[in-house]
C-alpha cells in the first residue's frame, strides 16, 4: 500500500469500475466483497483529504460504467447533442460520486486511528448511510446498491431479514472483515476469520427459510412485449398501429387469468380512450383480466397521471407516486423548457399520484401495482404489503437502449420479491420481461428487443418476512447508532 497517491486514484478507479460486474448481467457477487475492501485498504493509508479523493474516484469508476446509459437517455432518444450529453452524464456520475467522496472525508476524519471500530462499525454503517442517502437525495436514486447483487450471492438470505440497506451492510461488513483479516494482529484476525465464516454460513441457512406461503393455486399469466421503437412510442400517426399490434398479440391469450401490457401502451388520455377500451373489455370477460399503461387526465386537465388500467376481472386505477425527473416531469420548468430538446420530451409533464392508493384486485389476489422505477423504492413497495399477494411492475425501457440497465432494474425487482417474499410480473415494452417467484428467482424471460407474449404461471403468496414486519426504520436506525458509538466509544 505504500505507493504513490496517483497510482492510488488509478486503484481506486479499477476497483470501482470493476464493482458493476457484481451486478447483472454479469452476476459476479463476490466481486462485490473485494472493490470495497480495496477502497477501505487505501483509505487506511490515507490523510482524509487524499480518502476524499479516491473515494470521488471509486465512485467515477462505479457510476461511470455503471449508470452510462443515462447518455443513451438524453441524447439518442432525448435528443440532445453529444457534448451536452456527455456534460450531463458526467455531471450526474460526479454527483453520485460525491457521496462516496463525503464518506471518504467523514470516516478519516472523524477516526483518524485504524481500530477495529473504524473497520468493522464505522466502514459498513457509513457505507449504507451514505446509499440511504442517495435513495432520497433530489428525489432518490436508489441504483447500484451493493445488497442488490446477493439476489444470485451467498448473501441473499439476509435480504427477507433486513431488507435491501441491511443486506448491503453484511456486504460491506465482509468486505470489512476481509481487510481486517490482512490488516490485523493475529487474534484479531481469528475474531475476523471466526466471523467471517459466521456471516456466510448465517446468510447461506437463511436462504433456505421461506417467510411466507402460498395462497391459492398458481396464477395462469400471459406479459405481452411489444417492441415498440421509443422514438415512435408517442407519434400520432402510430398510435392505431402499435395498440393494433398488441391486440394482435394477445388475442389467443384474451382468457388467461392475467394478462399485462408495458408502461404507457396505450398513449392515449383515458377520457378519449373509450373505443378502444370498450372491446377490449368485452374481449376479456368473462375470464380474463388485463393491466395495462395508460395516461389518465387530472381533474384540471392540463396535466397527467402516469398510470396503471385495470379491464376485465379488474378494475381501477394506479396514478405513479414517485416519477422520474426530466422524463415525466420537470424541475424548475418555467425556466427550463425550451432551452434543449431533452427538456421537452412527450409526455413530460406527468404528476404524481397519492402517496396511498387501492390495491387492484383480482377474484380475492391483491395486486401492488409499479410503473418503471418505482419498484427500487423499498419504501413503496413496504406500503403495499402485507396486503399485497403479487406485485406487477410495467415499464419501457427502451429509454435505456441496448444497455445494462434493463438488467439492473430487474435485478432491484428480483431484489424486492426476495425481502418481501413476493413474485414478480416485470412487464416492458421491449425487454426484460420476466416472472419472478417469492425468492427473487427468474422463472422465465422474453428475449429483448422481439415481439413477444411471455407465457407461465405465477404463485400468490401470503404471510411477512421481517424485513415486511419491521421495514427499514430499525435497521437503518441501528446502523445511526452503531456509527455514532465507535466514533464517542462507550467504555
Amino acid at each position: 500500500m505504500r505507493t504513490s497517491h496517483t497510482l492510488k486514484l488509478v486503484i481506486a478507479f479499477l476497483a470501482g469500475g470493476i464493482t458493476i460486474f457484481a451486478f447483472s448481467p454479469f452476476n459476479i457477487s463476490y466481486l462485490a466483497f473485494l472493490t470495497p475492501a480495496i477502497l477501505l485498504l487505501l483509505w487506511l493509508n490515507s490523510s482524509y483529504q487524499r480518502a476524499t479523493v479516491q473515494g470521488f474516484v471509486f465512485g467515477l469508476g462505479m457510476f461511470g460504467f455503471g449508470v452510462s446509459w443515462v447518455f443513451i437517455s438524453i441524447h439518442r432518444y432525448g435528443g440532445t447533442g453529444i457534448l451536452l450529453s456527455s456534460l450531463f452524464t458526467l455531471g450526474f456520475v460526479a454527483l453520485l460520486s460525491s457521496m462516496l467522496a463525503i464518506q471518504g472525508y467523514v470516516l478519516n476524519r472523524f477516526w483518524p486511528k485504524n481500530n477495529l471500530r473504524k473497520i468493522l462499525i464505522a466502514f459498513p454503517t457509513s457505507w449504507v448511510l451514505m446509499e440511504w442517502v442517495r435513495g432520497w437525495l433530489f428525489t432518490g436514486f436508489p441504483w447500484l446498491y451493493l445488497g442488490t447483487t446477493q439476489v444470485h450471492g451467498i448473501l441473499g438470505g439476509f435480504a427477507p431479514l433486513v431488507g435491501t440497506y441491511g443486506t448491503s451492510f453484511f456486504v460491506v461488513f465482509v468486505a470489512a472483515l476481509i481487510v481486517a483479516l490482512l490488516y490485523s494482529r493475529k487474534l484479531t484476525r481469528l475474531f475476523a476469520f471466526v466471523t467471517l465464516v459466521v456471516v456466510i454460513l448465517l446468510g447461506i441457512t437463511l436462504k433456505s427459510i421461506n417467510w411466507t406461503k402460498p395462497i391459492d393455486a398458481p396464477l395462469p399469466v400471459a406479459l405481452v412485449q411489444g417492441d415498440i421503437p421509443q422514438q415512435l412510442m408517442w407519434s400520432d400517426s402510430s398510435v392505431i398501429q402499435h395498440i393494433q399490434k398488441y391486440i394482435r398479440l394477445t388475442k389467443p391469450y384474451w382468457q388467461t387469468s392475467l394478462i399485462v401490457w408495458p408502461e404507457n401502451t396505450i398513449p392515449v388520455p383515458l377520457t378519449y380512450a373509450g373505443g378502444i377500451l370498450n372491446p377490449l373489455q368485452k374481449a376479456l370477460l368473462p375470464n380474463g383480466a388485463l393491466l395495462t399503461g395508460i395516461p389518465v387526465p387530472t381533474s384540471q386537465g392540463e396535466t397527467y397521471y402516469n398510470s396503471m388500467l385495470g379491464l376485465g376481472n379488474t378494475h381501477g386505477l394506479y396514478h405513479k407516486r414517485h416519477l422520474v425527473p426530466f422524463g415525466e416531469y420537470v424541475p424548475f420548468a418555467q425556466w427550463l423548457r425550451g432551452l434543449i430538446t431533452f427538456f421537452n420530451l412527450p409526455m413530460s409533464s406527468f404528476v404524481p399520484g397519492e402517496a396511498h392508493q387501492k390495491l387492484f384486485r383480482l377474484h380475492h389476489i391483491y395486486i401492488a401495482p409499479y410503473v418503471c422505477y418505482e419498484i427500487a423504492y423499498s419504501h413503496l413497495v413496504l406500503s403495499d404489503l402485507p396486503k399485497a399477494n403479487l406485485l406487477v411492475v410495467i415499464s419501457n425501457d427502451a429509454w435505456f437502449g441496448d444497455s445494462i440497465a434493463a438488467w439492473q432494474h430487474l435485478q432491484i425487482a428480483q431484489m424486492q420479491a426476495l425481502s418481501a417474499g413476493r413474485p414478480v410480473l416485470f412487464t416492458t415494452n421491449n425487454g426484460i420481461t420476466a416472472i419472478v417467484n417469492a425468492k427473487g428467482k427468474l422463472q422465465k424471460t422474453a428475449p429483448r428487443f422481439k415481439a413477444v407474449v411471455l407465457r407461465g404461471s405465477v404463485q400468490p403468496m401470503i404471510g411477512e418476512t421481517p424485513w415486511v414486519f419491521l421495514g427499514d426504520w430499525p435497521i437503518l436506525l441501528m446502523l445511526f447508532a452503531g456509527l455514532l458509538c465507535s466514533w464517542r466509544r462507550i467504555d
